[in-house]
């Protein structure tokens, strides 16, 4: 999850996805707080993408940090975005 769940969030879910995970990218700010509550229902995690996105979801029952920083990249398959999501999924076993 990030704020406008259309280029850091997306590129972790490219990540995930390339190792046989099933991801989709969240915008806290875009997508209404009842979907993120059902989504965070039904998944197994939740990541936001910046420490401080912790806060936008105090009811997710796994919540892991992919701290990326803000959103400087314009691009979800920007190189440097997807070597610090591969390394987030390394360093958790993904």
């Amino acid at each position: 999850m990030c704020e406008g769940g259309t280029n850091r969030s997306v590129g972790l879910a490219r990540v995930l996805k390339e190792r046989g995970h099933d991801a989709i990218s969240v915008s806290w700010r875009w997508n209404s707080l009842d979907t993120i509550k059902l989504l965070c229902g039904w998944v197994d995690y939740v990541v936001v993408m910046e420490a401080y996105m912790k806060e936008k979801v105090p009811f997710a029952k796994q919540l892991l940090v992919c701290e990326v920083g803000p959103d400087r990249y314009n691009n979800p398959m920007h190189s440097e975005l997807l070597e610090q999501c591969t390394k987030f999924c390394l360093v958790n076993d993904w």
